[in-house]
């Protein structure tokens, strides 16, 4: 286990003290100076993620897209896909024709024909 720190051997590298003075903008935009070697001034005053979130739906700003999700959801359209062609597949193996599988998975003809 990690042993913690005592308060006076604490520096901007660890990451509560830098949380901590991140919350004052004038300590703030003068870090970022000089991380970013150029004069830094803030718009708005810093703040936390829960903060920016409540402040973005108060002012109707659509939330920010989570990648994680958008994955699943094309993972399931992939899914979906595939079982289609596995459906048309084994349709044109009975031996139903390519305009009726067309017609009942939504594929085109070519796709069906390629099978």
């Amino acid at each position: 286990m990690k042993k913690r720190k005592k308060l006076r051997d604490l520096n901007l590298l660890d990451r509560f003290l830098f949380s901590e003075a991140m919350e004052d903008k004038e300590f703030a935009e003068n870090i970022l100076s000089i991380i970013m070697t150029d004069e830094i001034e803030l718009k708005y005053p810093p703040q936390t993620v829960q903060e920016a979130r409540k402040y973005r739906q108060c002012i109707g700003e659509a939330p920010a897209s989570n990648p994680m999700k958008e994955k699943i959801e094309r993972t399931k359209l992939e899914v979906a896909d595939q079982k289609t062609f596995e459906i048309a597949a084994r349709l044109k193996k009975q031996g139903l024709s390519v305009e009726m599988i067309a017609d009942g998975t939504g594929l085109s003809r070519e796709e069906i024909e390629k099978l």
